[in-house]
């Protein structure tokens, strides 16, 4: 039910509507996972662990990631006609809504995790928490969703963060390929671990907004790298399903999907360089 609130003509209209949706699916999200009972991880080494914030991510993953697949299913269908009809047609007509589309989502649902975690337990997004701890042993700086803090020079940060969100970027195409709409756990999963350091960091709700935009510089450009390489793969996936290889579309299909990639890698290539030169430096 809740993957269908709004249809996609509404969303074509309004595109705004999916920060509405995403904001739904949120809040249910937590909801069900609050009522579950604390489990935990055992048999681990340390503290026992409260998952409740990664079934708070599962749950708000299962509606979204059938609304995606239709709706890349129908985006993929919408491009077959401008290929088969040899429209001339720039990457970004074409795809430039769902890029916006999912870059509303992945904030909606990151301001909505913060916002809620003021009202939870301190355990609720513990495996959060515990994502953050790992990041900050295994770097000489903190990588946050994706702040980073430290002693280190521009151009080591710089580094650090290029290396790191091209890994996720070409996470995000594999997945997306391999899974179709799979590349809406990445955003997701990166959502929740945003809103977790937002709400560490803003320590009120009344910061919140404020602290926000300290990530909105370079953090635009980083999900939509994310965003666009998990349209690559789910693109090709789609066309695959499609039988595409049977009817000539595919080779074109695949090279706007390069295209895409391509676009994906400066996206990540200019986010770290605000990021580590700007905002850091």
């Amino acid at each position: 039910m809740l993957e269908s609130l709004f249809s996609f003509k509404s969303l074509d209209k309004r595109p705004y509507l999916i920060i509405i949706w995403s904001v739904i699916i949120s809040i249910v999200a937590i909801v069900l996972s609050f009522s579950l009972p604390v489990y935990k991880i055992y048999g681990l080494s340390g503290p026992n662990v409260d998952v409740r914030g990664l079934f708070a991510v599962i749950f708000t993953v299962i509606p979204a990631a059938y609304f995606v697949t239709r709706y890349i299913r129908r985006e993929e269908r919408e491009e077959e006609k401008f290929i088969e009809g040899k429209y001339r047609k720039g990457i970004w007509y074409r795809h430039g809504k769902d890029i916006f589309i999912f870059i509303l989502y992945f904030f909606s649902v990151a301001l909505t995790f913060s916002i809620a975690s003021f009202f939870l337990p301190d355990t609720f997004f513990q495996i959060q928490k515990l994502e953050l701890v790992r990041i900050t042993s295994e770097s000489p700086a903190i990588l946050t969703g994706n702040l980073l803090t430290g002693s280190l020079t521009a151009p080591q940060n710089f580094i650090i963060i290029l290396f790191n969100n091209l890994n996720i970027t070409l996470f995000s195409f594999v997945i997306g390929l391999l899974f179709g709409a799979g590349a809406i756990f990445i955003l997701t999963w990166n959502a929740g671990l945003l809103a977790t350091k937002i709400a560490i960091q803003a320590q009120t709700i009344s910061n919140v907004p404020l602290v926000t935009t300290t990530f909105l510089a370079h953090g635009v450009l980083e999900i939509g790298a994310y965003v666009l390489a998990g349209l690559a793969g789910s693109i090709i996936s789609a066309a695959v399903l499609r039988g595409h290889h049977k009817r000539g579309v595919m080779r074109r299909i695949i090279l706007d999907s390069v295209y895409v990639l391509v676009l994906a890698v400066i996206f990540v290539f200019v986010a770290a360089y605000i990021e580590a030169f700007w905002v850091l430096g």
